[in-house]
């Protein structure tokens, strides 16, 4: 069987952020539960779906410090570092991205979906509903049946 090189190449990005570690920590400790297999893509989607950069005003230079001690985070490690087109007004539309950290309480929707490249720490916002729901359903983070994302629940598609 012959190998054909532009398939190998159009597999590349498939399987580069295939399998990325996800930490998930709840009130200070690291979940038990696997999270499930859309996780990953679901965490792609919400930074994907912000319109709106807030890196100016939410990030300092100890912020990503301090979201790595954050009682509440999801935490994505891509394997290497990935391109997303996002929906953001101003400014370009793709963001680079090896880290992707969102903090997810059980009382209250995250403020900002966080990016890091290196030691370049960047914050967007104003993400969509579904995009966020998609996130918070996952069983792993049990935030499904949480106030906040029972009434997300209930927003027509």
């Amino acid at each position: 069987m012959k190998i054909r090189p532009w398939l190998v190449l159009l597999s590349l990005p498939l399987l580069a952020g295939a399998g990325a570690p996800i930490e998930i920590v709840r009130n200070g400790k690291a979940a038990t539960e696997r999270h499930g297999p859309a996780l990953e893509a679901n965490l792609v989607r919400l930074l994907a779906s912000c319109s709106v950069e807030s890196t100016e005003y939410a990030v300092k230079p100890s912020t990503w410090a301090e979201l790595r001690r954050s009682p509440w985070r999801v935490h994505l490690n891509l394997v290497t570092p990935n391109r997303t087109r996002t929906r953001l007004r101003t400014g370009a539309g793709d963001i680079w991205a090896s880290d992707i950290l969102v903090v997810m309480r059980p009382d209250s929707y995250p403020g900002h979906v966080y990016v890091r490249v290196g030691d370049t720490v960047r914050s967007f916002t104003k993400y969509e509903p579904g995009a966020l729901l998609a996130v918070g359903r996952d069983p792993a983070l049990q935030l499904a049946r949480t106030r906040p994302y029972l009434e997300l629940s209930r927003l027509p598609e």
